[in-house]
């Protein structure tokens, strides 16, 4: 089994959106007639929902709500845009297989910077281990980057054992700036 086809089989194929170039899809199939465009349409969807397709054509069907008796069609349609596979037995589409394969891709490092982006967010510059001693105010000067609803939670841990460590949370609202940066 290929690496690729490894990475195929362990991506999730809901993907909530992959681009569709019309242009590619009328030069592959403007001969096609109207219920092999039908066929061949229920067939992408279902392939960039669910993934591969068995092997098994009455399986296919059901799952595709093909009341026909006759297979030629799926057939015909699953040979000509269709390869099966010998490693897994599994009908799959080529250019299918690149464009989950890139937008599964495009996620994952999305997903890596968004995670990034949350931890370098949760601690405010300038204030982090921010030591003070004495009594009164100790002051952070921060510059949310977003309007909304934010919570800052503050940690004070003592240097004296005697006392005890204490966790403050505020919740307030960020307005639109007013200023120009």
């Amino acid at each position: 089994m290929t690496e690729e086809v490894r990475k195929l089989k362990k991506t999730s194929f809901a993907i909530p959106f992959t681009q569709f170039d019309w242009g590619d899809y009328y030069a592959d199939t403007d001969y096609l007639s109207f219920e092999e465009h039908g066929m061949y349409w229920n067939l992408l969807r279902r392939y960039y929902t669910t993934g591969p397709f068995t092997s098994d054509l009455n399986d296919l069907k059901r799952k595709m709500r093909y009341l026909e008796k006759d297979n030629s069609l799926l057939e015909a349609v699953l040979n000509e845009f269709f390869y099966l596979s010998e490693e897994d037995g599994c009908w799959h589409h080529k250019r299918c297989d690149e464009e989950i394969t890139r937008v599964k891709g495009i996620s994952e490092i999305q997903s890596q910077r968004a995670r990034k982006a949350m931890q370098s967010k949760q601690r405010i510059a300038g204030c982090y281990k921010k030591t003070y001693s004495g009594s009164g105010n100790s002051t952070c000067s921060w510059k949310p980057t977003a309007q909304g609803y934010r919570e800052i939670t503050v940690i004070y841990k003592p240097t004296d054992n005697t006392y005890s460590e204490v966790t403050s949370k505020k919740t307030f609202w960020v307005y639109k700036r007013t200023t120009t940066r």
